[in-house]
């Protein structure tokens, strides 16, 4: 499973924004500091729900958003890692899910690609 700073930087401001919240559980724990989980998803789910509002207004002069293909699998990505790291937690998964919605609402508008693989947990248990 993919953790926290696995994801390749991309340039775009929200991925940056994201992969620094990636680390905050890290450094919290690093510097003996207790941080909230409920505050770092607040703040993960902020980000990846930033980056879908980028993506779903059109650029500037009214042009396509530049990568979106790109951006779009990141959030997918990113929305799986959570899925996955928050197992088991029924209220961050309910929060989780919402976001999942969003993206599903997104594409079946037209506004962001559609997803061709749809996939569960990366790794068998046991």
């Amino acid at each position: 499973m993919k953790r926290h700073g696995d994801t390749p930087k991309t340039g775009h401001r929200a991925d940056a924004e994201a992969e620094s919240l990636d680390q905050a559980p890290r450094s919290a724990a690093a510097s003996g500091v207790a941080t909230a989980p409920a505050t770092v998803l607040d703040r993960r789910l902020a980000a990846l729900s930033a980056e879908l509002d980028a993506m779903s207004a059109p650029g500037p002069d009214g042009a396509p958003v530049a990568d979106l293909d790109e951006r779009a699998d990141t959030v997918r990505e990113r929305y799986s890692e959570l899925l996955e790291e928050y197992e088991g937690d029924g209220p961050a998964l309910t929060r989780i899910r919402a976001l999942g919605r969003r993206i599903a609402d997104l594409a079946e508008a037209g506004v962001l690609p559609r997803s061709l693989i749809r996939r569960g947990r990366s790794r068998t248990q046991g």
